[in-house]
């Protein structure tokens, strides 16, 4: 089983005089932190050590390492505002199941088989706090005077503390959030291939970055006779882009996307560089929807009128690629050697433009096989209330319009993992061990976008069966 220790050193030394920290002030020639690592180091030359110190020392701690070559193995942790946190910053670091002890980084002369009594008892019994007999004369104030108590009733709680990780993490909720100012953005522009280049850079300016993350892990089920646990997790993220500024050279493009008669050179949204609006912004002219009486496509001009022809001028933002809300959520169970993993992926509140319907619909040359919906979806004659425009006899485009911008809603079961461990069988006579699993992803997908063939993303689902045997 795994080991970690969490040695939790953000002491400033302000009991032992001076202003080193106490962690840093030498015992035998070496710093007090060091002979507290080694301690560990010396039950366990494999024990993950996780040392968490306050982030202003550590650079301090760096230089210390190399004046007294010290190169036991360890990882480095953000010291928190409390030991709660500092511990929580710590527990970051370690990573599936074993056991994690807590230790001070100033108790230095923990004696190698209280730690190894500790470990193993956390073993069997999930938890361990070692303790100590109250040896001096305790009083408890009564508020009008002092009562002595026995002092057998009571115990001093010493480290290492030593947790299974699980039972320890329990519940870990974390949450991030950030504004990140990116200058100097570079982006990658397509050229011909006449040029001997596919790509050129050019710099998009200054973008800024808000948003949060946001996870949950929660163990609300085990039982270790039956060796059984059910445990929840989830995650939300939220990320929102704005261009503050962009290079003159970048707002040129915007104009080198449209052609000698102001028509775009795609039929589908292009990314239009403007500051104050989102990279991943779908611009589009507003539409009214077809004309029962024509036909035709009614739009809304950038003054607010309404209009039959559409104009590049008039785009605006229609809608946003990037979703508000993204994450996933699941869980992951056991039971006498059967094991359930199942994870949820999903993504709210943003845009998507269809372009498969333009292509498929209106976008068509009918005089090759088409869409079915060109003859039963279109308008025909006056009076039909449709939702795609009538269809000439000879190709007609159709350009960026809000008719084609939908919600983008998902949910998916994005893998499930069943296994079965023969542990509590007795198959030892045959095998070391025998483990049989299958696991499948992308087992079904919901969306508020149609799936059908022409959208760009696929649906790869796989799936697959293994056997593990140790002999």
């Amino acid at each position: 089983m795994k080991k970690h220790v969490i040695i939790v050193a953000g002491g400033k030394g302000l009991r032992m005089g001076g202003d080193i920290p106490k962690q840093f002030l030498p015992i035998g020639g070496k710093p007090v932190l060091m002979r507290t690592i080694e301690a560990f180091y010396s039950y366990d030359p494999s024990i993950h050590i996780i040392l968490v110190l306050p982030l202003a020392q550590q650079a301090y701690w760096k230089h210390l390492c190399e004046t007294y070559h010290f190169v036991l193995s360890h990882d480095i942790a953000d010291g928190g505002e409390t030991r709660f946190h500092s511990v929580k910053n710590g527990l970051a670091l370690v990573g599936g199941e074993g056991l994690v002890g807590v230790h001070d980084g100033v108790r230095p002369f923990v004696s190698r088989q209280v730690i190894a009594r500790c470990y193993d008892t956390a073993r069997q019994r999930h938890a361990v706090i070692p303790v100590i007999d109250v040896v001096e004369t305790v009083r408890h104030l009564t508020g009008v005077g002092s009562e002595t108590v026995p002092r057998n009733n009571y115990k001093l709680v010493q480290t290492p503390q030593v947790f299974d990780v699980q039972l320890l993490k329990g519940m870990t909720v974390r949450f991030d959030y950030y504004v990140s100012n990116t200058d100097n953005l570079l982006v990658d522009f397509d050229l011909s291939g006449s040029t001997g280049f596919n790509t050129f850079k050019e710099n998009l300016g200054e973008v800024q970055n808000r948003g949060f993350d946001a996870t949950i892990n929660w163990r609300v089920y085990e039982n270790t006779k039956n060796d059984a646990y059910v445990t929840l997790f989830g995650s939300v993220s939220s990320n929102k882009n704005e261009i503050k500024k962009i290079s003159d050279a970048l707002s040129k493009s915007n104009d080198e996307q449209i052609d000698d008669e102001g028509n775009p050179l795609s039929t589908k949204p292009y990314t239009r560089f403007e500051e104050g609006q989102s990279t991943s912004a779908i611009w589009a002219v507003r539409s009214l929807g077809i004309d029962p009486a024509s036909g035709e496509e009614m739009f809304i001009d950038r003054n607010g009128y309404r209009t039959y022809v559409w104009n590049v001028n008039d785009q605006v933002v229609c809608g946003e690629a990037n979703p508000k809300f993204q994450g996933n959520f699941g869980f992951n169970a056991e039971w006498r050697g059967l094991a359930v993993n199942c994870s949820f992926a999903y993504k709210a509140g943003g845009e998507y433009y269809n372009q498969t319907l333009v292509d498929r619909v209106e976008n068509v040359d009918v005089q090759w096989n088409v869409d079915r919906r060109v003859f039963t979806g279109t308008w025909k004659e006056p009076g039909d209330r449709t939702f795609f425009k009538r269809v000439e006899s000879t190709p007609t485009q159709t350009y960026p319009t809000s008719r084609f911008v939908e919600k983008s809603n998902e949910l998916s079961l994005s893998s499930l993992n069943v296994s079965y461990d023969f542990k509590r069988l007795n198959v030892k006579r045959y095998v070391e061990r025998l483990k049989i699993a299958f696991y499948m992803t992308d087992v079904f997908r919901v969306s508020t976008v149609k799936a059908e063939r022409g959208l760009e993303y696929p649906f790869a689902r796989t799936c697959s069966f293994s056997l593990q045997a140790t002999f």
